[in-house]
């Protein structure tokens, strides 16, 4: 197998498995299960998340939405993960609004 074919099949198993972690996340959700997964389940799909997409952003230098069409994402839970995050690498709202300035391409 070439280096292009492996890097397919690995794109495809990437895609796969996202789907697969997708379908349980809401699962978990519906049944009102989410206190039962562990911390480090969801930084671990947190972290890989948040550095996948900021690392493609910049390498595409375009924006597209961190989040599916479908996801039905409220304000509340935006907030919650917006502010956790600043918490964790100590960003202040002053900072956040000069970064929410910024041109989008």
């Amino acid at each position: 197998m070439s280096p292009s074919e492996l890097d397919g099949v690995i794109a495809g198993e990437f895609e796969a498995r996202t789907q697969g972690v997708w379908h349980a996340a809401q699962a978990i959700d519906r049944a009102g299960r989410a206190a039962e997964v562990s911390d480090a389940a969801i930084q671990n799909l947190m972290s890989a998340a948040l550095k996948l997409y900021s690392a493609k952003i910049d390498a595409r230098r375009s924006h597209f939405s961190p989040v599916r069409d479908d996801a039905n994402i409220t304000a509340t839970e935006a907030a919650v993960l917006t502010v956790e995050l600043m918490h964790v690498v100590n960003l202040n709202l002053f900072d956040l609004s000069m970064w929410a300035s910024r041109p989008r391409d």
